[in-house]
């Protein structure tokens, strides 16, 4: 499917989110230290998803809401119940650095949620934001969008 041009920032995050995902997923496969991958899992919070969900929320979520019908749907109340969710997630991995079954439950959190953004959200969006609005949008994204690194050291899904 072709993504509106004015998403395209958020689908690139999105493309992080499930590598960041896909390295812890690999670092609990290889048993690396938990510690490690909390540290990981945190700075990718701090510096790449929690900015990433802001975004969302102060530029996808208002717009979606003014063509909703009666300013509601289900999907947007899924948008905030999951950044919810993950939020608490985060909180949980900072309190337990050590439980890699936080950290699995993150990752797989993270992939479904990036999932639904990309198969069911975004496609709602494009149908029901006005191309004007959507342009505003997207300049607006493009405009705030950095490339954040996601490299790490040590490369604990590398680990043999």
């Amino acid at each position: 499917m072709k993504r509106d041009k004015n998403l395209h920032p958020f689908s690139w995050e999105h493309h992080h989110g499930l590598v960041i995902a896909k390295r812890l997923q690999t670092g609990l496969e290889k048993q690396a230290n938990p510690e490690v991958m909390s540290d990981y899992a945190l700075a990718m919070w701090e510096e790449h998803l929690k900015p990433h969900f802001q975004h969302e929320e102060v530029y996808l979520v208002p717009v979606m809401e003014k063509y909703a019908p009666n300013g509601h749907s289900p999907l947007i109340d899924r948008l905030r119940q999951e950044h919810a969710e993950i939020r608490q997630l985060v909180q949980r991995i900072q309190a337990n650095p050590n439980r890699g079954s936080l950290l699995e439950c993150f990752a797989e959190s993270l992939v479904k949620h990036i999932r639904f953004e990309e198969r069911e959200l975004f496609p709602y969006a494009e149908q029901i934001i006005p191309e004007t609005e959507m342009a505003e949008m997207g300049r607006l994204l493009h405009d705030h969008y950095a490339e954040r690194c996601i490299d790490w050291e040590p490369e604990f899904w590398n680990r043999d």
